[in-house]
């Protein structure tokens, strides 16, 4: 998660709001989640980023993690 949160950031106007992950202070979390702002004009080409970066990190870890899952939910936002 950090990887792809500074390669977003290297690439794309975003803000980070939120990020959850394990609570032991002896172990590398299992499961995180972002919650993740990107400028309206950006928001195509990054979701195209996420694709992207997700099928390398499938790649990368071929056979050693195949139960590799990155959801990607993009939720419709609104101008205030």
């Amino acid at each position: 998660m950090s990887r792809f949160i500074q390669e977003s950031a290297e690439n794309f106007d975003v803000r980070l709001s939120e990020l959850e992950s394990g609570s032991a202070a002896n172990a590398i979390p299992n499961e995180a989640n972002a919650i993740m702002a990107v400028a309206k004009e950006q928001a195509d080409a990054f979701v195209e980023y996420v694709k992207t970066f997700e099928s390398e990190i499938k790649n990368e870890l071929g056979d050693s993690d195949p139960g590799f899952n990155s959801p990607f939910n993009q939720s419709k936002s609104r101008v205030l």
